[in-house]
């Protein structure tokens, strides 16, 4: 479950020298107002979207019966569309906060650099390799700020909600939100706050130019 995570916030960064080059033509574009930052940013989510959907439904195709993530208590169908939803979410905010970071940063090493510091760290308070239950007060506390941590409980609650090993949930901490929906809503409002992060930079790029 970790290394699947691991995939739908890494595959974003093959994305950051298109973001970059984007940045130099939307400055010189909008300046002449050919249109605003908010439209370029409108399509840019759209056309992420239909791109995290096909990515994550061809690699859910091929991760989830190859390493057995399922649900026996539903059926096979519900498991892999829940299963499918966390990923497709995951990877829209994995996306997002990747365009935030190479609208708002100079030069795409920097964007790398910030990029893959944020998505360490939020890995590494996700719960995946320390569970809660474990963590020192520090960590226990900024667990809350990963958006892995949601991805990561939605998976898990997808597997073992209702089965005879529902209760490592709540031992291991992982309950909080306690359904897949709750933890969706999370990722949600992450998703939204890095897109308006994102649209506040672009129209900033414009004012530069």
């Amino acid at each position: 479950n970790v290394f699947l995570m691991n995939i739908s916030y890494l595959l974003p960064f093959a994305t950051i020298p298109v973001f970059v080059g984007d940045k130099k033509f939307l400055a010189a574009e909008s300046a002449l107002g050919l249109y605003s930052p908010w439209m370029y940013g409108t399509t840019q989510v759209f056309l992420e979207f239909a791109f995290v959907t096909l990515a994550s439904t061809l690699e859910a195709c091929i991760v989830i019966p190859m390493c057995g993530i399922s649900n026996p208590t539903v059926s096979a169908w519900v498991s892999f569309l829940t299963t499918l939803s966390t990923l497709i979410v995951s990877g829209l905010v994995g996306s997002t906060m990747i365009l935030a970071f190479s609208i708002i940063l100079p030069t795409q090493d920097m964007a790398f650099l910030v990029g893959s510091t944020v998505s360490t760290i939020s890995l590494v308070l996700s719960g995946g390799f320390l569970p809660f239950s474990e963590m020192n007060s520090l960590p226990f506390s900024l667990q809350w700020l990963s958006p892995v941590k949601y991805s990561l409980q939605s998976v898990l609650i997808a597997q073992l909600k209702g089965t005879s090993a529902e209760a490592v949930l709540q031992l291991a901490g992982y309950d909080a939100p306690p359904t897949v929906t709750e933890n969706l809503l999370v990722l949600g409002a992450v998703f939204v706050f890095f897109s308006l992060v994102t649209g506040v930079a672009m129209a900033r790029v414009k004012e530069a130019r």
